[in-house]
């Protein structure tokens, strides 16, 4: 009896260990919301996320990993012609959309170690290549229109919260909300709001 007892807690245990080292693949998609600074947040819409990420548990409660995000801005044209419509009555402009990629770890940890439903926060600190579609101005004068020139690659942070549940014993369905931010006053700021998948 105690030979089985002891080969039950040892399968038990190795059971559990090869669970918290089974790493997870990440997928999620949603939208992000542009807040700041002033350039980003007037000029540029809310738009379309996809993230991919990788990570492993480390304990009950906390797992840690890496992630790539794709966000797209479309620049708010009909925004910007309107502003400038008092000197360029005529002008259409166009392009100039705005592509964040964002490339860093992350780290996650549940707010309680029970139950099929867990909260967690979550911060994340990396690198974000922010790229420019080419801009267009047509019409009378339209050599004369600067379209806004926003967006610069730099170090960037994140923190958030959200929510986990299991869907199957292997993987879960979760939602999370974070605010991202760059290093300096110019840096884009911006709200990923995530619905995806671990597996």
């Amino acid at each position: 009896m105690n030979r089985i007892l002891e080969f039950v807690l040892v399968s038990m245990i190795a059971s559990g260990v090869h669970a918290l080292e089974s790493p997870r693949i990440t997928v999620a998609g949603g939208v992000a919301v542009p807040i700041g600074p002033s350039p980003f947040s007037d000029g540029w819409n809310r738009g379309g996320m996809f993230a991919l990420g990788a990570s492993k548990d480390v304990s009950r409660r906390v797992a840690a990993g890496v992630e790539i995000g794709y966000h797209r801005f479309r620049f708010d044209d009909a925004g910007f012609a309107a502003a400038i419509r008092e000197s360029f009555p005529s002008v259409n402009v166009g392009g100039n959309d705005l592509d964040v990629l964002a490339v860093g770890a992350r780290v996650e940890i549940a707010l309680r170690a029970w139950g099929t439903t867990k909260p967690f926060v979550l911060a994340g600190a990396g690198y974000d290549r922010v790229t420019r579609t080419a801009a267009r101005a047509s019409g009378p004068s339209a050599a004369l229109v600067r379209l806004t020139d926003f967006g610069a690659n730099h170090f960037a942070l994140w923190v958030g919260a959200g929510a986990r549940t299991a869907i199957s014993p292997a993987a879960s369905l979760f939602v999370d909300g974070s605010y991202h931010f760059g290093g300096g006053g110019d840096a884009a700021r911006f709200v990923p709001i995530r619905l995806g998948v671990s597996f």
